[in-house]
């Protein structure tokens, strides 16, 4: 997989492309540091701080690319989802099982998608089963059906 040409193509830069690559490092850790070597330290020490300040950019970049990723793989997925090729009649008839089961499911299944909603509402023995006793807020009943 050719890394650059996919960083190239989402508009973050490459992270040597970007980069200093001058790292420094003292010929003697141990001894004291000359005016020279203290001068190469902070200098080196710049340019790591502004490495670093570059780096957590990109990551920055990087994250707000994937999660624009998974956001646009999720709707294409949705939209292909086998469930959406399914006719009125066909959702109508599951919505009304559903309800049977559980009175809640109805209100759950309607808070899907607008279709959704709209074949539920159609389906008065879908919705016969709710329970205003199961229902602790009777605005979310009214709601429902607004």
């Amino acid at each position: 997989m050719n890394y650059g040409l996919i960083m190239a193509r989402s508009g973050i830069p490459a992270l040597d492309q970007t980069i200093p690559r001058r790292m420094w490092t003292p010929a003697d850790a141990s001894a004291l540091p000359s005016e020279k070597d203290l001068i190469n330290a902070r200098s080196a020490i710049d340019e790591t701080k502004t490495e670093l300040e570059i780096a957590l950019k990109v990551l920055e970049a990087a994250k707000l690319r994937v999660a624009a990723l998974i956001k646009s793989l999720e709707v294409q997925r949705a939209w292909i989802a086998p469930i959406r090729r399914l006719n009125f009649d066909t959702l109508s008839r599951v919505f009304e099982f559903s309800g049977e089961d559980d009175p809640k499911t109805v209100m759950r299944i309607s808070a899907v998608s607008h279709q959704w909603r709209a074949t539920v509402l159609s389906t008065p023995r879908a919705w016969s089963f709710l329970s205003i006793s199961h229902c602790d807020d009777h605005n979310v009943i009214k709601l429902f059906f607004d």
